[in-house]
This record gives structure tokens, C-alpha cells and sequence, in this order.
């Protein structure tokens, strides 16, 4: 069993989450033993919303299995889509390489300076010029604009909360044979953090079905 955290958007602020979590499942059904909920909780975001824009539910799960894409609040027909929350990858402090450590792979390839990508350095670089080991830019390798960490985090958000390794998703997210599966897996993985979400659940209206139905609370 392994500790996962998505994102859900569109719960109003006045919905008690304690209530929400009650009422959330899967369908078809999974069983507790695969998967569970061990929490909600509303994330603040970075930039303030506008009025009347609730803030984002980070959903925790235990798992054993891969988390699916949605989630649907019971007696209704709103269906939650669940994006993953995002990792940050690691880096080798050797080759300044993401997806592994040098302690635990034992990396082998030439030592390089994240400041400068010189391999003479020997970590006391004095060079007044950035130049990154991973994409070529004018910066260093552990700036987080660069283009090679932004896929990086991509690439580790999607090995942890679906549960595969590095290379694996590598694969299924930029091989070229999987175009269209790499843009809609993309798509789903927010590499800034979390922001304003709508006011309303995207997908579905709120229409009970029994008097047992979970209400979701409008705001």
C-alpha cells in the first residue's frame, strides 16, 4: 500500500468534507482493502481567488492499485475528476540528472556542476554564468523554470500516484506512439500548484436519488 494525493475541484466552501468523504465512491465499486480515503482537506491557493470561487479538496488515499480518474458522490450524479498532485523529482547531486539519487543508483555518469555543467568544478563553481545540464539554458540545474524539470515533475507526478517506475512513465507520456495518450495524461498533472477552481463540480448537476442521497451543499 502505497499514500497518494489528487486534487478535486467545484466543492463549495460551505460543504462539510468530513460529510463529503462519507459520501464519495468509485464505480464500479473497489474494495477497501485496494483502496481507501484517509482524508480531504481544502488547499489554499498560491494567488488569491475571486469572490465566490471555493478553494481546491486535496483527496489522500491508501492504495495498492492505481487511483482512478474520477470519483462520484453517492445518490447523485456528479462524477469529481481527481488530477494527481504534483512531485517534486528528484535529482542527482552527481549528474544533475532527474529521476534518480546518487546515493541509492550509484550513478555513474561524470560528475557534472549544477551551476555551470562543467565536470572540473568539483562543486565549487565560480563561474558568474548559469548554464544548465539538463536543457542547455542560461541557468542552473535546479532552477524550476526549466523545461527539463517542468517534465520532470510531470514525469514523477505520474510514476507516484499511478504507481508505475520512471522509465514506465516515460514511456506511456512522451513516446511517440502515444501522442495522444501523453497529451490527455499532461493535461491532467498541474506542475504550479494549486490555484482558484470553479465555482460548481464540472461534470454532472446535483439530483439526488433517494432520501439517503449525500447532499452536496451549495454555496
Amino acid at each position: 500500500m502505497r499514500s497518494v494525493s489528487g486534487l478535486i475541484a467545484g466543492i463549495p466552501e460551505s460543504q462539510e468534507l468530513k460529510e463529503l468523504q462519507r459520501c464519495l465512491v468509485f464505480s464500479p465499486a473497489i474494495p477497501l482493502s485496494e483502496l481507501s480515503i484517509t482524508n480531504l482537506e481544502r488547499v489554499d491557493p498560491y494567488r488569491s481567488a475571486p469572490p465566490g470561487f471555493p478553494r481546491l479538496v486535496k483527496i489522500s488515499f491508501l492504495t495498492s492499485i492505481p487511483v482512478p480518474k474520477k470519483i462520484l458522490v453517492k445518490g447523485t450524479n456528479i462524477a469529481l475528476d481527481i488530477r494527481p498532485c504534483p512531485v517534486q523529482p528528484a535529482r542527482c547531486f552527481n549528474c544533475q540528472s532527474f529521476g534518480h539519487i546518487a546515493s541509492r543508483g550509484k550513478c555513474s555518469s561524470i560528475t557534472t556542476c549544477c551551476r555551470c555543467a562543467e565536470s572540473t568544478c568539483q562543486r565549487r563553481c565560480t563561474s558568474k554564468t548559469g548554464w544548465c545540464a539538463n536543457c542547455g539554458g542560461p541557468h542552473s540545474a535546479s532552477y524550476q523554470g526549466c523545461p527539463s524539470y517542468k517534465k520532470a515533475v510531470t514525469l514523477a507526478t505520474f510514476a507516484h500516484f499511478y504507481g508505475v517506475t520512471w522509465s514506465e512513465a516515460e514511456s506511456r507520456l512522451f513516446a511517440p506512439d502515444t501522442a495522444s495518450h501523453s497529451v490527455g495524461a499532461r493535461n491532467t498533472i498541474n506542475t504550479t500548484g494549486p490555484t482558484s477552481s470553479p465555482k460548481h463540480a464540472s461534470t454532472g448537476s446535483i439530483a439526488p436519488q433517494t432520501e439517503r442521497s449525500c447532499r452536496l451543499v451549495e454555496g
